[in-house]
């Protein structure tokens, strides 16, 4: 009888135990989570996927009512039955919310009885957090880093020389000879923007350009050699005369190639006095406004600039007095197809095609400059080296020394030798 006894005692200690160790057993709160939400643009309604976890080894059910409840409407189909693990998008709700963060949220409340921590796991959406990931035109490039956000093939602006600003491009006429050197024959400041898909690949090219200054008597042209194939181009369009009338610009085709004629002449543009005055290089002479150029080029196929030999501003050069062949490049940029090898060497020319030096002379000295800046020229019939006293040292050095000669630093310049209205 007595081990009967004790044998009851111990299966009583053993469910008393058992019972205890089951009363501590934690039960750990499911949590909610928001994961996204979108804006429908035309039905002008939210959408609001909701997930969660629920950290236990078994399921959960946790019914519709005060534990379980959306702010807009208490019951919207929300999740009853809370599997264990991390689920995501378990389900959704569509409605209209005012666009007001203050009043434009919903939020998804939830308790889970007996659970630790206690209280309720809540997730709420904002109203403007849909704009914040959103990418409309599906090019991936969210909306809100997207130039273009509703056009698939366009997502970003870049600018050379960079975003409202100007450089500058200078020449002077008289090549092959030096002539009076003060690289005002033809002056333009440009801009370009180019607009890339989501690849960082170019599909526009905007140039603006500011014709500034002719301190020629010659009649020059003005052109730009692209690297890319004009069956390329989709579209061009073209303004002049500060972008109020349209103005003929026309391309050729020099396949890989093509050149841009952006000035056919520059008497089209404007009226050199004549007599020994030109146009904005004297400074006891009246100031012209400068003339506004713009051109659009549309790829059919996007282009990689990372293959592009060169960049921005490409390969500007004039055609001195409309000579066919005579080009004046940029020193160091090759001619183009249509170019006439006959000039070099010629006059003050050291032109060395086998050795890849093109448009210097024998010291360096370039006939075509370009700053990454709106650049003060120098007046008429001065040479630039005596506007500039570190000019001739950056050329003859091959542009490693006295980089910055192009600002205007004391006692690194002659203020009477610069055009300055």
């Amino acid at each position: 009888m007595k081990a009967m006894y004790k044998l009851i005692l111990i299966l009583i200690l053993i469910v008393t135990a058992a019972n205890l160790f089951a009363a501590e057993k934690k039960i750990d709160r499911v949590e909610v989570i928001m994961e996204r939400i979108t804006h429908d643009s035309v039905t002008h309604l939210f959408t609001v996927w909701f997930g969660y976890y629920n950290p236990n080894s078994v399921a959960i059910t946790i019914p519709v009512g005060e534990e379980n409840y959306l702010s807009v409407q208490e019951n919207m189909g929300q999740t009853t039955v809370f599997l264990p693990g991390r689920r995501v998008d378990a389900f959704s709700v569509t409605v209209e919310l005012p666009h007001d963060d203050a009043k434009g949220s919903i939020t998804w409340k939830l308790r889970t009885t007996g659970a630790v921590p206690a209280g309720f796991s809540s997730a709420t959406a904002a109203t403007s957090m849909a704009f914040h990931n959103v990418d409309t035109d599906l090019d991936g490039v969210i909306d809100n880093d997207d130039a273009y956000p509703n056009d698939h093939d366009r997502s970003y602006d870049t600018y050379s020389p960079g975003l409202n600003m100007f450089g500058t491009l200078a020449y002077e006429d008289l090549w092959p000879d030096k002539g009076d050197y003060d690289l005002n024959d033809m002056v333009l400041d440009y801009n370009y923007k180019m607009v890339t898909n989501s690849s960082n690949y170019i599909k526009d090219i905007y140039g603006t350009f500011k014709l500034r200054a002719v301190g020629a008597s010659k009649v020059n042209a003005f052109a730009i050699e692209f690297p890319f194939l004009l069956s390329n181009i989709d579209m061009t369009q073209f303004v002049s005369l500060n972008g109020t009338q349209p103005y003929t610009m026309t391309f050729t085709d020099v396949s890989p190639y093509c050149i841009l004629t952006v000035i056919n002449s520059t008497n089209e543009l404007i009226t050199v006095p004549g007599n020994g005055v030109y146009w904005n290089t004297q400074m006891d002479q009246p100031k012209f406004p400068e003339v506004n150029l713009s051109f659009r080029i549309t790829f059919i196929n996007p282009i990689n600039p990372n293959l592009m030999p060169y960049s921005a501003p490409f390969n500007p050069f004039i055609i001195a007095d409309r000579v066919a062949g005579k080009e004046v490049h940029l020193p160091g940029m090759k001619p183009t197809a249509l170019a006439d090898p006959a000039w070099f060497g010629l006059g003050d020319d050291d032109t060395q095609v086998s050795a890849g030096k093109y448009y210097k002379t024998r010291n360096n000295l370039p006939w075509a400059i370009h700053i990454p800046v709106s650049f003060k020229y120098p007046i008429e019939r001065k040479q630039i080296t005596e506007a500039y006293l570190g000019f001739k040292p950056w050329a003859e050095s091959g542009g490693t020394s006295n980089q910055n000669w192009y600002l205007l630093t004391p006692n690194q310049i002659d203020m009477n030798n610069i055009y300055n209205k």
